[in-house]
């Protein structure tokens, strides 16, 4: 084996210099064009990624959620792709390294086997201290690769994937040792301890996704060309193999897909659970949203206790977050990261653990008077639960709370006294309307008044009285400021913004909408407009070299048909 590879780098490393000279100008052109696609993609989304940057340590001061799951996250990013993916994306890389640019196969087939070598190791041993290095090794070899083949796009989604994947695994795999140096790469990475590193693999997914598409498109793409040049039952029995095999994707592939994914109809306003009838509890949570929708107001939240790890199992339900479409659903305001939600953010939102409203569930099974304070300060009337202990709790204080609905093994709680989410003081708020983005609230006052209205306060709430525009400020629920966030501690002097209003007496219409203009929105219509110009000027550039082959071809020939006068014969 060292006899071997030492061949190959003697016999290789001779040119290598002059291979990779020859060769810069097609790896910067792939990575200009990765580079372009990258800043068109963030142009894109700079109508929200600005706002976000914006207001994100003023209004997400908390503890990130990290998503830390540790070189055990690359196991299951592979054990996530499936077979039919994997094997797609291998079939991609390796056409793409027996494609060289040049006449030799051997670098890009020795890299781009290498780097799949260096994602086996670390499948198989990811805890061995190396994980990290393995990956940033991949990353190189991919980009070698590239460098050295007619396309170059897998492998550049391969480097990518593999750095990412190298981020997904968090602080641990950062710090490694490189001989007799010991590395800290994240000492170099911008807010390296602030990320959700899981959430990276989610991007590395996609990308694997992209370059498993060029892997099912390459062979047929030669197949069609090739089909093309043929005849008869030959060119008939290839087109038929070809339908064949897309038949056979779709159905092993595409299919199953469909059927298990949740799809809504936005025209017909109808959401269809495909996985409702494989697990039994799900009917329980469409009850419990059904009584929701028919009996809860929309001047309040729903708190719901987040199913997610607690229910879910797999057999009786699915490990998935089910009631944070109940907004959607039923129409009424929620707690937690639910559809059209601009409210509570982690980790008051938080109900998938042993916290709800940032304080540990025992605790407030002791003390539901406190849970009842809070609930008011927050406009929360309707619980939601499945602890057996906050249930007992709560069934023990019918003075602070009433059970008005039982669907094992969830219980509807509702509090004595009504919190609204819009109340006034010295006057009747008559009709509360709560839409994406928008509230409107009908009232009545005998003189001035001042409107509470319990979401956050973020930039960009405006709000008018009968077509006037009014100023939107600032108020503190007075709600604790110690509360604990699952994994990261304790959280001292939190504190939420809601929205105070005030207003004129008499009867009135007050409209709040939400929109944050930013540059982010030039940004994102120059890119769009951009692209669109692109596209059209890539087709029109299509159409003018395809006329001027013709014409070549033409002109070409027209100079091999022989001269007719020349072609006569002499009758003199």
């Amino acid at each position: 084996a060292y006899a071997a590879l030492r061949a190959i780098v003697v016999a290789e490393g001779k040119g290598l210099r002059a291979k990779l000279a020859s060769s810069w100008r097609g790896v910067a052109w792939a990575v200009t064009t990765l580079g372009i696609a990258a800043a068109g993609a963030g142009g894109l989304a700079a109508f929200w990624l600005i706002p976000l940057f914006k207001t994100n340590y003023i209004y997400h001061s908390l503890p990130t959620i990290k998503w830390i799951l540790g070189p055990g996250g690359f196991t299951r990013f592979l054990s996530s792709l499936g077979m039919l993916q994997g094997a797609l994306f291998l079939m991609s890389i390796f056409i793409a390294a027996l494609t060289p640019s040049r006449s030799s196969r051997l670098v890009p087939l020795t890299a781009v086997s290498a780097a799949v070598v260096m994602w086996l190791v670390s499948a198989l041993s990811p805890y061995d201290g190396c994980i990290g290095l393995r990956l940033i090794y991949s990353a190189l070899l991919f980009l070698l690769a590239s460098a050295f083949s007619a396309q170059p796009s897998p492998l550049l989604i391969g480097s990518a994937s593999s750095l990412l994947l190298f981020m997904a695994t968090g602080p641990a795999s950062y710090k490694f040792q490189f001989f007799n140096w010991t590395v800290d790469v994240g000492r170099i990475i911008p807010f390296s301890s602030d990320y959700a590193y899981y959430k990276f693999a989610g991007l590395a997914r996609y990308l694997i996704f992209a370059a498993a598409a060029v892997g099912f498109s390459t062979p047929l793409r030669r197949a069609y060309e090739s089909l093309k040049e043929v005849r008869g039952a030959v060119a008939q029995v290839g087109w038929v193999a070809i339908g064949f095999i897309i038949m056979l994707f779709t159905a092993l592939f595409i299919m199953p897909h469909l059927q298990e994914t949740d799809l809504y109809y936005p025209y017909a306003g109808e959401l269809h659970f495909k996985l409702d009838t494989d697990y039994p509890m799900i009917e329980s949570l469409r009850r419990v949203m059904e009584w929701v929708a028919a009996n809860a107001s929309d001047n309040t939240y729903v708190l719901y206790q987040d199913t997610l790890w607690k229910l879910g199992d797999w057999r009786r339900l699915p490990v998935s977050h089910y009631f944070y479409l109940s907004s959607m659903l039923t129409g009424k305001p929620q707690v937690g990261g639910g559809y059209g939600t601009r409210y509570i953010t982690h980790p008051l939102a938080n109900t998938e653990t042993d916290y709800l409203l940032g304080q540990p569930i025992p605790w407030l099974a002791r003390h539901p008077e406190r849970l009842y304070h809070v609930a008011g300060e927050l406009g929360i009337t309707y619980f939601v639960l499945f602890d057996k202990a906050l249930v007992s709790a709560m069934r023990a204080r019918p003075d602070l709370f009433e059970e008005v609905f039982v669907e094992p093994p969830f219980h509807v709680f509702r509090t004595k006294s009504f919190n609204p989410i819009v109340s006034i003081e010295e006057g009747v708020i008559e009709e509360v309307e709560i839409r994406p983005n928008e509230i409107v609230v009908k009232y009545s006052a005998p003189s001035d008044a001042t409107v509470y209205v319990r979401q956050v306060e973020y930039p960009g709430w405006h709000a008018w009285v009968d077509g006037r525009e009014v100023r939107v400020s600032r108020y503190y629920p007075n709600i604790p400021s110690f509360v604990l966030v699952p994994g990261d501690g304790t959280l001292t002097n939190y504190k939420i913004p809601f929205i105070r209003i005030d207003v004129p007496g008499g009867e009135h219409v007050l409209k709040l909408r939400y929109r944050l203009s930013t540059v982010g929105d030039t940004i994102t219509l120059i890119s769009a407009v951009a692209l669109a110009a692109l596209i059209v000027l890539s087709y029109l550039m299509q159409r003018v070299i395809r006329g001027a082959e013709l014409l070549r071809s033409g002109h070409e020939a027209q100079d091999r048909r022989p001269n007719s006068a020349s072609a006569l014969p002499n009758l003199c």
